[in-house]
């Protein structure tokens, strides 16, 4: 059955408030990293990475209220998954979080720990070994991750103060921030503050909203061609019969959608935007009658 959904909102996608230095995006499904550009959106599995000397600051909400800044040489992948709305796989990210929905927290994922907070300033560093979560504002939260991938408990950060997650090991004892790094977060402070600003300035102007409409046009096309494309490869690499009719199905309702001005197609309960994997799946199932 093919149907047609709702478009993306401003809930799952964020916005690239500023950006400087070499800062790039690999589109979710793609392979390939592209410059980004000033006000564009992304979306989950959306991968931002930045150079040496380059930084990038993401606004998650209309109001600019929960911010995050990208430091260099940092790896960072849009998640937007319930609480969850960054995994950083490299490097280091600053959050400024002031704004929530009663009950929900905002947090940033690594690779042994998930750190996050319900409004407060702190930072998140991952190094390939460790997570270290810095406490600027009020108390953030930190939870530990076992080899399993179960959360461990939640422990506060004492603002001031710091602690290091080690993997599959539980937050070590608290540590003073030293007073270098504190005053490179009042820094960094400013400089976000005077991005949001900017931006506040910009979407006044009356060009504003004509530039959403057309990243939104933007981001409806390549999804619709990475769709596209996937159900181009499946029918290429498979040797099934059942599956290449799948396929071809698949194709066939994207384009009928793509000519309807529709960039979200599902099978079944599948929604064809998603990633290659997902997509030859979705293949297999409809081949197999499912």
């Amino acid at each position: 059955v093919l149907e047609e959904s709702q478009t993306v909102t401003t809930s799952e996608q964020v916005e690239l408030v500023s950006f400087s230095g070499t800062v790039e995006v690999k589109r979710s499904g793609s392979s390939d990293y592209e410059a980004v550009t000033e006000g564009m959106f992304l979306v989950p599995g959306d991968t931002i990475k930045t150079g040496a000397g380059a930084s990038a600051v993401l606004g998650f909400d209309e109001e600019d209220k929960n911010i995050v800044r990208v430091e260099e040489n940092t790896t960072s992948v849009i998640l937007l998954k319930d609480n969850e709305k960054v995994e950083l796989l490299q490097g280091e990210v600053f959050s400024i979080i002031q704004s929530l929905p009663a009950g929900s927290s905002f947090e940033v994922r690594t690779p042994t720990a998930v750190a996050g907070a319900r409004g407060t300033e702190w930072a998140t560093r991952y190094d390939g070994d460790e997570t270290e979560v810095e406490a600027y504002d009020d108390a953030p939260f930190v939870k530990s991750i076992s080899e399993s991938g179960a959360l461990g408990q939640e422990m506060k950060v004492v603002t001031g103060y710091a602690t290091r997650v080690p993997r599959f090991q539980p937050p070590t004892r608290m540590r003073e921030i030293p007073q270098a790094r504190r005053e490179m977060w009042q820094n960094r402070r400013q400089v976000m503050r005077q991005d949001i600003q900017g931006i506040r300035e910009r979407r006044g102007r009356p060009d504003r909203a004509q530039f959403r409409a057309q990243q939104e046009k933007l981001q409806k096309k390549a999804r619709t061609n990475r769709a596209r494309q996937d159900a181009e490869g499946i029918k290429k690499k498979s040797e099934d019969p059942r599956i290449q009719k799948a396929a071809e199905k698949i194709r066939a309702a994207v384009e009928k959608k793509a000519n309807q001005g529709r960039e979200n197609v599902f099978v079944g309960d599948h929604n064809l935007k998603d990633d290659k994997q997902a997509a030859e799946v979705r293949a297999r199932e409809a081949g197999a009658g499912i």
